[in-house]
């Protein structure tokens, strides 16, 4: 491999790298977490375990029990209800840490419940970022000693706000001085599995992410906490309930405040006011049905970033622009839709934000470096081929012969900055009064055509006598071209001699297009002679025509560049144009006679860019 394109690539890997370790230092976690959100919000709701209740205590609950916190004996009569209708647990998202008159009644509830009922504690957070809550110095609002000690499980119950408040992540374990302790849900989970332990996968901040399943109100079995209180007693009493009282045998309750308004409602991915009791529901049934949401690694996104990094400048460096465009906006569809795939089915969160941006950002990049390197390299080209038009310009004559009686201009344009058009003049042998002029186009356009161009010119002055007839020249040059010209090109020539001593032109026609002939009265006749294009056969001939000028005749040669010009609407100057440019000319100058031909010329093309070499010679016998 060239040492150039060795560095180029190595240059490329490189800034590759350093723009994916973005991704390791999350630097664009707020927009990460949104992606996240955004996968939350088109997934369809997962399937939620039955065994899951949450009774609240919502706008109804506080309406019929007056203002919170209510009275314990409620929690109290809660608990000896769901008891005795065989819920399996009794989970309490609320914090008792301050004694009241009633603690003794929901003490003997407790202990009267034998093993069912799980209470929450709540740890200081240091507030020294997204570990402070692993380790913690105290107990901000601990329990009551009497159900400490008839509780089934103690456990807290913080959960972690990430950068932009929504609740996504919880720790499963605090260490406080030394001690360790276990999260409330957790607690649950294990008993409910009857396990010693349960693996569940933390991230590497130490915490757990919570695989909510849906919003609010799809989700888990509501109850109000009146309404669970009322259909007992009604039961009880022999009446009819409000609510089917069965639906809490062998289940999970979960207790906590949802009233619109309280301050357990949180932001979360899915809702911006989300019960703190539907996040421990939630992680309860990820434990329990083993459907947890598991971030990538730090390296495998730095792996997965890089990879599609690599592709994209691979796919913008080689591809044609356009192509590239596709396929690179393909491949970035194509990891957005499979990076939701992966979270869809297994549960797994690939950093989704910044892949794309940094993959958007290393296209634009190799383009703008492509269009940079392409751009200079044009420049540089087209600076060659300025000079190479200088040099193709010093094989074309100078300037026009100066010829007493005689006026001639000569036109040429190329197409592209070097073209195949090409004419010439003979000077007068000694003792004769005769003109050469010669105009010829080669086949293509460009380099070929003018390397191919520079050495007919030269061919031709080496063959070319006034004293020889046009048709010699041109087969003697024929020979020449078709015998050792190895190209594959061709040229069209017109060659005329003009003899002033007896006002006679002689010419010859090499598969060029015929001279226009304006009579000084005003007609207009072309001149053709028969013969093949120069360098296709070695043996072809060609044969000479003859005529008499008079005193404001003029002779127009030119290219096919000039017939063939295309408008916008693909049509061609066309050769009746030519002549009715040519004849409106009639008793101008030779000079007006080119000025006007090219300014209807141009009018007729308009903005399109110039399709072929532009060449045509203006020869009028004066008075």
């Amino acid at each position: 491999m060239p040492k150039d394109k060795l560095l180029k690539y190595a240059a490329y890997l490189i800034g590759i790298f350093i723009l994916s370790s973005f991704s390791f230092f999350r630097a664009f976690e707020t927009y990460e977490l949104q992606t996240l959100d955004l996968r939350f919000k088109l997934r369809l709701p997962l399937t939620v375990s039955p065994d899951i209740v949450i009774i609240e205590i919502n706008e109804d609950t506080i309406k019929e029990f007056g203002r919170w916190p209510f009275s314990r004996e409620y929690h109290a009569y809660l608990i000896d209800s769901l008891r005795q209708l065989g819920a399996r647990a009794i989970v309490f998202d609320i914090l008792f840490g301050e004694a009241s008159p009633q603690d003794q009644e929901l003490i003997e509830a407790t202990e009267n419940a034998k093993g069912l009922v799980y209470y929450p504690i709540a740890f200081k957070d240091e507030g020294k970022g997204s570990k402070s809550l692993l380790k913690s110095s105290e107990v901000e609002v601990a329990l009551i000693k009497g159900l400490t000690r008839s509780a089934k499980g103690v456990g807290f119950i913080n959960a972690v706000a990430d950068i932009d408040g929504k609740i996504r992540r919880v720790p499963l374990t605090i260490d406080c001085k030394g001690k360790k302790y276990y999260h409330l849900t957790y607690l649950v989970a294990k008993d409910y599995l009857g396990k010693e332990t349960v693996k569940v996968p933390l991230g590497d901040d130490g915490m757990t992410l919570i695989n909510y399943p849906g919003k609010w109100i799809k989700t888990f079995k509501h109850y109000s906490f009146a309404d669970v209180l009322i259909s007992f007693k009604e039961t009880v009493e022999g009446e009819k309930s409000i609510i089917n009282v069965t639906d809490f045998y062998n289940k999970v309750c979960f207790i906590g405040q949802t009233e619109v308004g309280g301050h357990d409602l949180k932001p979360n991915p899915l809702e911006p006011a989300y019960p703190m009791v539907g996040v421990h529901a939630s992680l309860f049934n990820s434990i329990i049905q083993n459907k947890f949401l598991v971030r990538a690694d730090k390296v495998v996104n730095l792996i997965l970033i890089f990879a599609l990094c690599l592709v994209i400048a691979l796919v913008a460096n080689k591809a044609r622009p356009v192509a590239g465009l596709g396929i690179s906006a393909a491949v970035i569809f194509s990891f957005a839709l499979i990076s939701f795939i992966l979270f869809v089915l297994f549960g797994l969160w690939i950093d989704l934000f910044c892949p794309l941006v940094l993959a958007a950002a290393v296209y634009l990049g190799v383009t703008v470096n492509r269009y940079l390197v392409e751009k200079r390299n044009r420049l540089l080209m087209e600076k060659e081929l300025s000079i190479a038009k200088n040099i193709q310009v010093a094989f074309l004559p100078a300037s026009v012969p100066q010829i007493e009686g005689i006026e001639i201009v000569a036109s040429i344009e190329t197409a592209k900055a070097i073209g195949g058009d090409l004419y010439d003049f003979t000077d007068a042998v000694a003792g004769q009064k005769k003109l050469g002029i010669m105009i010829g186009d080669v086949s293509g356009k460009g380099v070929p055509a003018a390397l191919f161009m520079a050495r007919a010119i030269a061919d031709f002055r080496h063959f070319v006598n006034p004293a020889d007839a046009p048709s010699r020249v041109l087969s003697e040059l024929n020979k020449q071209i078709a015998l050792n010209y190895k190209t594959g090109l061709f040229v069209t020539m017109f060659y005329m001699i003009y003899d002033s001593a007896n006002k006679s032109l002689t010419f010859s026609n090499g598969g060029h297009l015929p001279a226009i002939w304006l009579k000084s009265d005003g007609t207009i006749e072309l001149l053709k002679t028969e013969g093949m294009p120069l360098g296709l056969i070695d043996s072809e001939t060609y044969s000479d025509g003859v005529i008499k000028l008079s005193p404001e005749d003029t002779i127009v040669l030119y290219t096919d560049g000039v017939t063939e010009a295309r408008n916008s609407e693909q049509e061609e100057f066309g050769d009746d144009r030519l002549k009715d440019a040519v004849f409106e000319s009639r008793g101008l100058s030779a000079a007006s006679m080119a000025d006007n031909i090219k300014k209807r010329l141009n009018k007729f093309v308009g903005t399109v860019p110039q399709y072929d070499d532009c060449t045509f010679i203006v020869f009028k016998i004066k008075e």
